[in-house]
């Protein structure tokens, strides 16, 4: 079955309208947009976000990562993306949420049952 290639899907939106919904934000947008609110979706391919401001160092990301992307050295955390595979395992275990992979592949089956979870309350909310 195809896959699609989703950033993120944002649940208990409310901007832009009236009620709740979920929102899919599908990879690879091209429009290169001015104002782009989620300029990590640009790219057509996964991406190892990863948020220094959020990292408090502990290095579990550098224990579990078998490609020798991260690594600590002298206080500071360094992400080589090149070497990422975008498995996500990193993104599990950091307990900061200073890692995020942007883009994962996901079938259509896939994403109806993460929206479908939202549905009671999508009737309710007008």
């Amino acid at each position: 079955m195809d896959k699609g290639l989703i950033s993120n899907i944002q649940h208990f939106s409310l901007g832009d309208g009236p009620g709740i919904r979920t929102t899919v934000f599908m990879q690879g947008c091209n429009l290169l947009c001015p104002w782009c609110h989620n300029p990590e979706t640009i790219s057509p391919k996964p991406r190892l976000m990863f948020y220094r401001n959020l990292c408090a160092k502990c290095g579990l990301c550098e224990v579990v990562c078998t490609r020798g992307v991260h690594s600590i050295r002298e206080g500071e955390h360094f992400v080589e993306v090149d070497k990422c595979d975008f498995c996500g395992i990193c993104e599990k275990t950091c307990t900061t949420k200073a890692l995020k992979v942007s883009g994962k592949y996901m079938s259509v089956d896939e994403v109806f049952d993460t929206l479908y979870k939202d549905y009671d309350y999508m009737q309710e909310s007008g």
